[in-house]
């Protein structure tokens, strides 16, 4: 199929350069003005650069958009609740409930600090309480958990992949030459680039199309692929992620379980697509390392890329953050002018290194490298600076804005989840989720917090912005019929794929899910007050609790199609630390009338039980690959009874 897209690429080149400047963006509503993200910025330092990118490219989204009603901000608040009475009411809580006191209950603020914020769940003394009387062997997990915090998760991860990838894709030969060609024909390595930009690009746009084609794939074609040629292994990686993210979605399923088809798809799990491409790109590396280039970033991210698509996560980590030490390098040797190609490509690669990096950290407490600190120094792309492609085969470079919106403002969105982190749970005068001298949650600050949430996605472009009550439709913007098609998200896995070139459904399942936790993790103090001092709730805490455990329900990431396409999910590891700690607050909330009370009256039981099962399957999946999902399996065997698994 994305071969037959790219057939069909010469014909829509014109029809969409039409539109652009015709009748078609004459139809279009100007877009709301974004100034109101600088405004945000300078009040709490978090998205001006976003703002500033995205003002630039306005005009060419406008083209683009298709009309529709002014969408408007989803808002918990009415402006009239009096924050302080929720504020004094939880300060004067000193005590604990006496059914929480037996010794085994992990207590003190520090227990919590060597946890990152998704583990912290296994803690709270509730949860804690019910999983030690579940087992003998699980009382010992958790007994080691609390001892060595987040790094016996990690030590899971690393039993289940004690080796690396295989040296060999057992199904083809080797080819023992200097400069080696991989054996695909032209029409195969059309298909597998177009592939790549079409789905792994779009999410970390850190290639340049034109660049690629016309520049490095064309020198490649004639002279061979050296082994000390550092566009060869960056071609080859392209080539590698291209044949998987093909075979990833249309290729046969890995596993199948009582009829239903793995998410995991395409080859095998230790024979994964395009794994005989990425090794000869692993054997030249050696050669090119000790280059310090743009295209050695842009290596390293693509090498993190394959490896966190089959499951081998620390491989993923330890890639990226070779890829963030290089870029330093760069900046700190160099100076670049941001308006040019090269440094807008350089900025680029930044925050995509920044992006990958400051995730893992947050949800897994792997350490971080310095290049936080350039963060000030380095503007967001403005996707301003690309050669124009002589040809126009391909025309990338006017159908690719919309996924530039994604990048950009998934970049102002960690900006915040890490303020949230930082700020809320991390603090060490916050003492939200221990009852080791309970202080309750910080309400004012937490409330602020949530109204930079809403304004981000309030100022978003119109073909991202969405509403809570219609969080399952997405939009594919068609450039031939200058329409966008409708789609939804699914739990049926009749559902079926989406192939179409931009990835609409991942990118907008990626986008959605991380803001529904960046909610889920600001609001969820109000979930622990609610399950341990339900006395001390009050009005505005009973509707953050219910925010809290709302944002958890029905993640699009969960539904058809991206859950039948899982090598593409981006930051597969990170999400099964979450759905583990979602899930045991779904049993508190079967356990405990408080919590049970307002999930009942706000959001509805079955909406947590729908969301149950999701991320049961999701388990059951990625356990196959996942070393804290098998572990976490067996645990959710214990606690709900023995599983189909």
């Amino acid at each position: 199929m994305f071969a037959a897209a790219a057939m069909h690429r010469v014909s829509l080149v014109p029809t969409l350069n039409h539109h652009r400047h015709g009748t078609f963006a004459s139809l279009l509503p100007p877009l709301p003005l974004l100034t109101g993200l600088c405004r945000l910025e300078q009040v709490e330092g978090a998205v001006c650069h976003m703002s500033e990118t995205l003002q630039e490219l306005k005009p060419k989204f406008a083209a683009i958009v298709p009309a529709s009603s002014e969408s408007t901000a989803f808002s918990t608040w009415n402006g009239k609740t009096d924050h302080s009475s929720a504020s004094s009411q939880t300060e004067k809580c000193a005590g604990q409930s006496p059914e929480l006191q037996p010794a085994v209950i992990a207590q003190g603020h520090s227990l919590g600090q060597n946890l990152s914020v998704p583990h912290r769940v296994f803690l709270w003394p509730f949860i804690y309480r019910f999983l030690s009387e579940s087992s003998l062997p699980l009382a010992s997990d958790l007994a080691q958990i609390k001892e060595d915090g987040t790094k016996w998760f990690i030590r899971r991860e690393l039993a289940k992949h004690p080796c690396s990838l295989p040296s060999r894709d057992r199904s083809l030969f080797k080819v023992p030459t200097m400069h080696f060609s991989p054996a695909l024909t032209a029409e195969q390595t059309n298909a597998y680039i177009q592939a790549y930009f079409g789905t792994f690009n779009v999410l970390l746009p850190i290639l340049d199309y034109d660049v690629f084609v016309h520049t490095i794939m064309a020198r490649l074609s004639r002279e061979g692929y050296a082994e000390d040629d550092l566009d060869a292994v960056l071609a080859l990686l392209v080539l590698a992620l291209g044949k998987l993210a093909s075979d990833g979605v249309f290729g046969e399923p890995v596993s199948v379980h009582n009829g239903v088809a793995s998410g995991f798809r395409g080859g095998s799990l230790d024979n994964p697509p395009g794994l005989y491409l990425f090794n000869q790109a692993r054997q030249r590396l050696g050669f090119v390392d000790s280059i310090c280039t743009l295209g050695k970033v842009q290596i390293y991210i693509l090498q993190a890329i394959y490896y966190e698509a089959n499951g081998h996560h620390l491989e993923f980590w330890k890639s990226t953050t070779a890829a963030s030490a290089t870029i330093q390098v760069l900046l700190k040797l160099q100076q670049f002018q941001w308006e040019t190609r090269i440094g807008d490509m350089i900025s680029r690669a930044y925050w995509a290194c920044l992006l990958q990096e400051d995730l893992y950290h947050l949800d897994l407490d792997l350490p971080r490298t310095e290049i936080h600190q350039f963060e000030d120094e380095v503007p967001m792309p403005t996707f301003d600076s690309r050669p124009t492609v002589s040809t126009g085969q391909y025309g990338w470079e006017t159908e690719q804005f919309h996924f530039q919106y994604h990048f950009l403002a998934m970049s102002a969105l960690r900006r915040l989840i890490v303020r949230i982190h930082t700020t809320i749970h991390d603090a060490s005068t916050v003492r939200a989720e221990t009852t080791d001298g309970y202080g309750g949650a910080p309400v004012s600050l937490i409330h602020e917090m949530g109204r930079q949430l809403d304004s981000w996605r309030s100022l978003l472009p119109e073909l991202l912005q969405w509403r809570d009550d219609d969080a399952f439709k997405f939009p594919i913007f068609r450039p031939s019929t200058s329409e966008a098609h409708v789609q939804s998200f699914s739990h049926n896995e009749a559902a079926g794929l989406v192939g179409d070139r931009h990835n609409s459904d991942m990118l907008t399942a990626h986008l959605r899910t991380r803001f529904y936790y960046a909610r889920y993790v600001l609001y969820r103090p109000f979930v622990f007050k609610a399950l341990h001092y339900p006395e001390l709730m009050s009005a505005v805490d009973v509707e953050y609790c219910a925010l809290a455990i709302n944002s958890m329900c029905l993640w699009p990431s969960l539904m058809a199609p991206p859950k039948l396409k899982k090598r593409l999910v981006p930051h597969l590891y990170t999400w099964t630390q979450n759905h583990l700690g979602m899930l045991l607050i779904f049993q508190a909330i079967r356990r405990r009338d408080s919590l049970a009370r307002i999930c009942d009256e706000k959001i509805g039981l079955q909406r947590v039980q729908e969301t149950t099962e999701l991320m049961m399957d999701w388990m059951r999946d990625a356990k196959q690959v996942d070393g804290t999902a098998e572990w976490g399996w067996k645990v959710m065997e214990l606690v709900l009874g023995k599983i189909d698994g």
